[in-house]
């Protein structure tokens, strides 16, 4: 799987662009563009537009729109999405410098089927190391361990991930330059 993104902030409006496996050669791919304007110093609202297309895709491409909000404090930032597929609620909450915790939870309407995950972020800053880890309601575990190096414009990340319902395990390695 491949992705690019790209994120812009402005002193009031956020806006992002990712795409994700993207196949010139074989039509397929999904892009996701969202907006966020601020409505007052810690609201913020906005929309999103997803588009999918392929041969897995029912009728060979599909487009969404949800609605975006934020609310967003000192050491927290909560969140939700509302789309005609499902909703998607999430908190994260700065504990201190070097933790952050956070939960989320995502119902599809379609299927009536929820995920509950439990995340959280640690940051060693004199080894520029970062380790992020979850575990959601379906029994999976995953985690990453990002390097970055001092002296080159690059990070190493590790990354690992166990189902423990199928017993099927993933892990891969990335190099991100910038």
């Amino acid at each position: 799987m491949h992705q690019a993104s790209a994120d812009y902030r402005g002193t009031d409006f956020s806006c992002s662009l990712t795409l994700a496996s993207p196949g010139l050669a074989t039509g397929c791919g999904m892009i996701v563009a969202n907006f966020l304007q601020a409505v007052s110093r810690r609201w913020a609202i906005g929309s999103e537009l997803s588009y999918q297309c392929g041969s897995n895709v029912p009728r060979g491409h599909l487009a969404m729109v949800s609605l975006l909000g934020r609310y967003e404090t000192e050491r927290s930032v909560s969140s939700a999405t509302i789309g005609a597929t499902g909703i998607h609620l999430g908190h994260c909450l700065q504990c201190s410098d070097q933790l952050q915790i956070g939960v989320e939870l995502e119902t599809c309407l379609r299927s009536m089927a929820s995920v509950a995950t439990l995340s959280y972020m640690a940051e060693i800053a004199k080894g520029h190391v970062q380790f992020r880890a979850s575990i959601d309601s379906n029994w999976c575990v995953c985690s990453a361990l990002d390097k970055r190096f001092q002296q080159l414009p690059c990070t190493l990340q590790l990354t690992g991930c166990l189902q423990h319902k199928t017993g099927n395990m993933k892990v891969g390695l990335g190099l991100f330059i910038g």
